[in-house]
C-alpha cells in the first residue's frame, strides 16, 4: 500500500475513500511519535485499541486497495493524560477542501474546547472527477474555535467566512497567550506559526507545509509532523472553558463513548452529549462487582476512597464494626495491583520503634519490623522507576544505573564510526563526506527530529562546515554564524543540523544532542542550570559565551555519570549515547494536570504500596506514625532517620534482608561494621498510601488535630438490608470489570508516575478550573474563625485537589447523583465533609453555634451531605450536650 508522501510527490490520485485510509494511516503513525516525544508511549494493548477505533473498524479490504467506509462519527480515544479525536470530513459546498484531522488534547477534556493541537491532511479533487482525489497539503498546529464574548463556552455564531470571526479568534488566542507560547515552542525548529485556515469560526494557527519534495522518506515527514505538534505540548496554555473528561472508560466495555457527532472540539449544535448506549458505567459496575463479595457501599462512596487515596495517600475508614472496611481497603489493593502490607495495630504502639524499629545494643542488631521492611521495599521501587523532576535531578549513582540499563551497544558503534568518518583533518573530507554531515534526516550522528530538508547547495554547505571547523572560535560563535550562513538559502533556521555538524567535528566537547529542548532536559537531569535559547544568540540578543559554559558543565557532569556506570569516560561515543539516554529522561507534563517545570519527580512504571492499618486508633496514631505524619508535609524525598546508634554499631547492608533492593546480600554473618551514612533512613516514597481503619468506643483513642488535618476521613454508617441482599453475581457486562478497564484505573491512580501528593501546580490548576471553590471556602472559614474552628491552607489545598483529580477519574461517574446536576458540587461535598466534620466535637454550648453556621453554609452551596451530617450532629448536641462526628 502506498504511502502519503509518495502519493503526494507523484501527484497520484486515489478513489477518495483509498486516499482517506492512507491519510488515516499516517496521521496514526504521526500521533503515536507525538506521544512516543511527549513521555507518553502507547502500551501494546493501547495501539491496538486505538488502531481498531479510528482505523481498521472502518476498512474495508475487500478491493484492490483499502478503502474507508464512510461515516458521520468524529472517533475518540480517550485516556487520563489525554484525548485524542479523528474526523473525515468531506468537502462542504466548495466552501473548502475534504480533509482528514486529528486533534490532540493535552488536558484530557471530553468537553467543547476553543483550542486543540492538530493535524490536517487536505485533498483536492480532480477537475471533472470529484470521487477521484490527490493529496493536497498538509496543516499543522493549533485549531481554534471562535467564542462569543463574556461566555466561557465555544458558540460560533459568525456568518459563514466573516473576517471578524477570524479577528477574534486570533485576539482570544493572544489574549491567552497561545501565540506566543507557540512562537517559543517552534523557534528550535525554524517555524514561525501563521494563520493558515479559516473556516467559518474556525482558525488554524500554524504552518502549512505543501513542498512533498522537501522530505526524503514517509519517516522524515511524520517525524517532522510530530515534532510540531510535541514541542508545544507541554507548555500550550489550557483553555478557559476546560471541563472534567465525561464518560471515561474503557474501550472494550464501551465502544460507543469513542465517538460523538459533534465535530471533536468544535462547538456542538445542540449542546446535548450523546446519551449512553451501554449498561452501568465503571464506578456503578465496580459497585455492582463489590457487593457480590459481601461489600455494599454506593458508587459514591467508591470514588470518594479512590479519589482520596489517590490524591492525598493517607486515608481513615471510620464506621461501624462489620462494614467490611478492612474489606474495602484490601480489595483496592487487588484491583490496582497494589504491593500490600496487613498490619494489626496493638495498644502498646506508643512511639516510632512499632513502625520503624530501633537499634538493639544488646545484640548489634537493627530489630526492624514488616512495616520497615514494606517501605524499603517501596523505596527502592520509587527509585528504579523514577525520572528526574527538574531542578531536583537524582544522584549519580541512579543516574548511572539507568545509563548502563540503557546504553545502546549498536547506537555506540554507529556513532562511533562517524566521529571516525568526520574526526580526520577538514582537507581530506570530499564533498560526499560533507553533503552526508548535512542533508540526511538520519546519519551516524543521529536523526534531527523532524527538521526540514536542507535546500542549499554544496558551497553553502562547505562555507558553514569550515565556519563550525574554525577552532580558534568560541563554540556559540560558531555556531551563530553556521546558522546565518544559511540566512539566504534556507527559509527555517537549521538548528538541528548545526548542531548535528558541531557534535561530529567537536566530539569532545559537545555532546551529539540536536534539540533544543531535549538539551533543555538533558541540563535539567544532570542538574545543569545554564540557560539556554539558540535564537536569541543567532539573532545578536545572547552571549554566545552561554553555550560554551553550557556544554563544558555538560561534558563534565556526563563524564561524571559514565564514570560512575564503570564505562569510560573519555569515550565521546560512549558519553554522547549516554547522553542520549538520559535526555530521554525528563519528560515535559505527562499526566495532563498542569504539572509544569515546577512539578515533583514521577516515576511512570511503578506499582502503589498499599500500607493498611486495622483497628489504628487502639494506639495514639500521633505517636507511632509521627515520622510519617510529619514526612507527608515536608516532603516524601527527605529521608527520616533512624533510631540512634545504628550508624555506629550495625552490621553490614547485607543484615538487611530487604526484598527488591538493588544489589541485595543474603544473610550476614558475625561480622559487625558500620553501616555507611545513606543507610540509616528511610523515606516514605510517593508510591505508599497509608489506609487505617477505626472504629470509636471506649477502648479506643480520639484522633488529634494533627492526624485529622493530613487525613482524608471517611465514615460509613449506613447498613442497607433491603430484600434483595445478599445480592447476586452480576449479569455478563453489568457489574464486571474489565482488565482493560482495571489498566485504565491503575494508570490513573498513579497519576503518570506522580503516584501521592498535592503540590501547589496541582491545586493551581485547580482553583483555575473551580474558582467557586474558593470563593465558597472563604466563606466557610469567616463563619468558623470567630469560634476557632477554622482551618488552613492544607485544607484548602487538598478540597481543590480531591475535587479535580476525581473529575478526571476513570470512575467519575460515581459522583453523577440523581438529585445533582454538578459532579464537581458532589465532589466537592465529599471533600469537605471528610476535612471539615471530623474536627468538630465537643459540648453543646461550644459546638452548636459553628455547626448551625456549617448547616447553613452548607444548604447554600449544594453540599447535602455535609448539611445533613450537620443535622445529625445538632440533635445529638441537643439530646445528649455532647457530639462528634466520628
Amino acid at each position: 500500500m502506498a504511502d502519503l508522501l509518495t502519493l503526494w510527490k507523484n501527484n497520484q490520485d486515489l478513489d477518495r475513500f483509498e486516499l482517506v485510509a492512507v491519510a488515516r494511516r499516517f496521521l496514526l503513525d504521526v500521533v503515536e511519535r507525538v506521544l512516543e516525544r511527549v513521555g507518553q508511549p502507547l502500551s501494546p494493548a493501547d495501539r491496538t485499541e486505538l488502531y481498531r477505533i479510528a482505523y481498521e473498524r472502518w476498512l474495508d479490504e475487500s478491493g484492490a486497495m483499502p478503502r474507508f467506509r464512510p461515516h458521520g462519527d468524529t472517533d475518540k480515544f480517550l485516556r487520563p493524560a489525554y484525548h485524542l479525536t479523528f474526523k473525515a470530513q468531506p468537502a462542504m459546498a466548495g466552501r473548502t477542501h475534504p480533509f482528514d484531522r486529528v486533534l490532540l488534547n493535552p488536558w484530557a477534556d471530553g468537553g467543547r474546547l476553543s483550542w486543540q493541537l492538530g493535524m490536517q491532511v487536505e485533498f483536492a479533487p480532480l477537475r471533472g472527477d470529484a470521487d477521484r482525489w490527490i493529496p493536497a497539503v498538509i496543516l499543522a498546529g493549533v485549531h481554534a474555535w471562535a467564542a462569543e464574548p463574556d461566555t466561557p463556552q465555544p458558540r460560533g455564531g459568525f456568518p459563514w467566512g466573516n473576517p471578524s470571526a477570524h479577528k477574534a479568534i486570533l485576539a482570544r488566542l493572544g489574549q491567552f497567550d497561545v501565540v506566543r507560547r507557540l512562537e517559543e515552542a517552534w523557534r528550535p525548529l525554524g517555524i514561525p506559526p501563521e494563520p493558515q485556515a479559516a473556516m467559518d469560526n474556525h482558525l488554524i494557527l500554524g504552518t502549512r507545509l505543501d513542498d512533498p519534495d522537501r522530505w526524503q522518506g514517509a519517516a522524515e515527514l511524520a517525524d517532522h509532523c510530530s515534532a510540531l505538534l510535541a514541542a508545544p505540548w507541554p507548555v500550550l496554555p489550557r483553555p478557559p472553558e476546560v471541563r472534567p473528561t465525561h464518560h471515561l472508560q474503557s474501550p472494550a466495555a464501551a465502544p460507543t463513548s469513542h465517538r460523538a457527532s459533534d465535530g471533536e472540539g468544535a462547538p456542538e449544535e445542540n449542546g446535548k452529549e450523546e446519551p449512553s448506549r451501554e449498561g452501568p458505567r465503571l464506578a456503578h459496575r465496580l459497585a455492582q462487582y463489590l457487593a457480590t463479595r459481601g461489600l455494599e457501599y454506593d458508587p459514591e462512596q467508591i470514588v470518594a476512597v479512590y479519589t482520596a487515596c489517590k490524591t492525598k495517600g493517607f486515608v481513615i475508614l471510620a464506621g461501624l464494626s462489620g462494614t467490611g472496611k478492612t474489606r474495602l481497603a484490601r480489595e483496592l489493593a487487588a484491583l490496582l495491583s497494589a504491593r500490600e502490607c496487613f498490619q494489626a495495630v496493638r495498644p502498646d504502639w506508643r512511639d516510632a520503634t512499632s513502625v520503624l524499629g530501633y537499634y538493639n545494643p544488646f545484640t548489634g542488631r537493627y530489630q526492624e519490623t514488616p512495616i520497615l521492611r514494606f517501605l524499603w521495599e517501596a523505596e527502592a521501587e520509587w527509585d528504579e522507576g523514577r525520572l528526574p523532576s527538574p531542578g531536583r535531578p537524582v544522584s549519580d549513582a541512579q543516574l548511572s544505573q539507568y545509563v548502563r540499563r540503557n546504553l545502546d551497544p549498536q547506537q555506540v558503534d554507529a556513532l562511533r564510526a562517524g566521529l571516525v568518518r568526520w574526526g580526520r583533518d577538514l582537507s581530506t573530507w570530499t564533498d560526499e563526506d560533507v553533503r552526508e554531515l548535512w542533508e540526511p534526516y538520519r546519519n551516524a550522528m543521529g536523526d534531527v527530529g523532524g527538521a526540514p530538508r536542507l535546500s542549499s547547495g554544496i558551497a553553502t554547505l562547505w562555507e558553514a562546515t569550515r565556519v563550525l571547523a574554525d577552532h580558534r572560535r568560541g563554540l556559540g560563535e560558531r555556531v551563530r554564524d553556521a546558522v546565518r550562513v544559511f540566512a539566504a538559502t534556507e527559509k527555517y533556521r537549521p538548528f538541528s543540523r548545526v548542531l548535528r555538524a558541531l557534535a561530529a567535528i567537536e566530539p569532545e566537547r559537545v555532546p551529539p544532542i540536536f534539540q533544543e529542548y531535549l538539551l533543555r532536559r538533558l541540563l535539567r537531569v544532570l542538574g545543569v542550570a545554564r540557560p539556554i535559547s539558540l535564537g536569541t544568540i543567532v539573532e545578536g540578543r545572547g552571549d554566545p559565551a552561554n553555550l560554551d559554559a553550557c556544554w563544558e558543565a555538560l561534558t563534565e557532569r556526563l563524564r561524571n555519570v559514565v564514570a560512575a556506570a564503570g564505562l569510560p569516560a573519555d569515550d565521546p561515543a560512549i558519553r554522547g549515547t549516554a547522553a542520549s539516554a538520559l535526555a530521554k529522561l525528563a519528560t515535559p507534563r505527562t499526566d495532563g494536570m498542569g504539572a509544569s517545570n515546577g512539578a515533583p519527580a514521577t516515576a511512570p512504571g511503578v506499582r502503589p504500596y498499599f500500607l493498611i492499618l486495622d483497628e489504628m486508633n487502639l494506639a495514639r496514631v500521633e505517636y507511632y506514625l509521627a515520622d510519617l505524619l510529619s514526612a507527608m508535609e515536608t516532603g516524601r524525598d527527605l529521608p527520616i532517620a533512624l533510631s540512634p546508634g545504628l550508624a555506629e554499631e550495625t552490621r553490614e547492608p547485607g543484615d538487611w534482608d530487604i526484598p527488591g533492593r538493588a544489589g541485595e546480600m543474603g544473610p550476614a554473618d558475625a561480622t559487625v561494621g558500620a553501616r555507611p551514612a545513606e543507610k540509616t533512613a528511610v523515606r516514605l516514597a510517593p508510591n505508599v498510601y497509608i489506609i487505617g481503619t477505626v472504629n470509636i468506643d471506649e477502648t479506643t483513642f480520639a484522633f488529634s488535630p494533627k492526624v485529622l488535618d493530613r487525613a482524608f476521613t471517611v465514615a460509613f454508617r449506613e447498613v442497607r438490608l433491603d430484600p434483595g441482599y445478599p445480592p447476586a453475581p452480576p449479569n455478563t457486562g453489568y457489574g464486571v470489570v474489565t482488565e482493560e478497564e482495571l489498566d485504565l484505573l491503575r494508570r490513573d491512580f498513579i497519576r503518570g508516575g506522580r503516584c501521592a501528593g498535592v503540590d501547589k501546580e496541582l491545586v493551581r490548576e485547580a482553583a483555575r478550573r473551580y474558582p467557586w471553590i474558593v470563593r465558597a471556602l472563604a466563606e466557610l472559614n469567616e463563619r468558623l474563625y470567630d469560634h476557632d474552628l477554622h482551618f488552613g491552607y492544607r485544607v484548602v489545598d487538598e478540597v481543590l485537589a480531591f475535587v479535580h483529580l476525581g473529575l478526571e477519574s476513570p470512575l467519575r461517574d460515581g459522583f453523577e447523583v440523581p438529585d445533582s446536576s454538578d459532579p464537581a458540587r458532589v465532589a466537592f461535598d465529599w471533600a469537605v465533609s471528610m476535612k471539615l466534620l471530623p474536627r468538630l466535637h465537643g459540648q453543646r454550648h461550644r459546638l452548636e453555634e459553628p455547626l448551625q453556621a456549617v448547616r447553613r453554609w452548607a444548604e447554600g452551596h449544594g453540599c447535602r451531605r455535609m448539611a445533613v451530617e450537620a443535622e445529625r450532629l445538632l440533635r445529638k448536641l441537643t439530646t445528649e450536650g455532647f457530639a462528634t462526628y466520628l
